[in-house]
């Protein structure tokens, strides 16, 4: 069992060092029900979007809890234009831009700054290496490609606390 540890430890170094320092990722387009598809030019070629993938942390019951998230370069505008090339090629219900490098990647939001995130579809991790976890949170998903919306992922965490004691 001590193995496993050891492995996964190296796994996770391996994968965090090379996302920390990436500079684009692909997009996929989100729905509600944990299904996606790829953002594609009408070349079938994938869109790419330029920043970097950034690992965030916070505490909860004495546990550290991981997650990844892409700070986007120019936010804002591109993400507005991500939102409504997802929700022009997929529909209203694909209309959640997210990143990822692989269909294996782990769901991860895109942010405009470390405290203003998209909505979309998160994993969140435990930090224990014995009884890791990991959970699924749709958060602030969006069906309507009116406007981009950004909340704050830790007052997120915060109000949820409250809400489940």
């Amino acid at each position: 069992m001590k193995l496993f540890g050891i492995l996964y430890l190296i796994f996770f170094s391996i994968y965090i060092q090379q996302n920390a320092y990436a500079d684009e990722t692909f997009i996929i387009c989100s729905n509600q029900d944990e299904t996606w598809q790829w953002l594609k030019t009408e070349n079938g070629l994938f869109y790419v979007a330029h920043g970097n993938f950034v690992i965030g942390e916070f505490e909860k019951n004495s546990k550290i809890y991981l997650y990844s998230y892409f700070k986007i370069q120019n936010g804002e505008r591109i993400m507005q234009q991500l939102k409504n090339l997802c929700h022009d090629k997929y529909g209203q219900d694909y209309a959640n831009p997210q990143p990822a490098n692989s269909s294996l990647s782990p769901w991860t939001l895109f942010s405009i700054s470390d405290n203003q995130f998209m909505g979309g579809i998160l994993a969140v991790r435990n930090g224990g290496f014995r009884h890791a976890t990991t959970k699924k949170h749709k958060i602030h998903m969006q069906s309507n490609a009116v406007e981009v919306q950004f909340f704050n992922l830790r007052e997120y965490f915060i109000q949820e606390e409250i809400n489940n004691n």
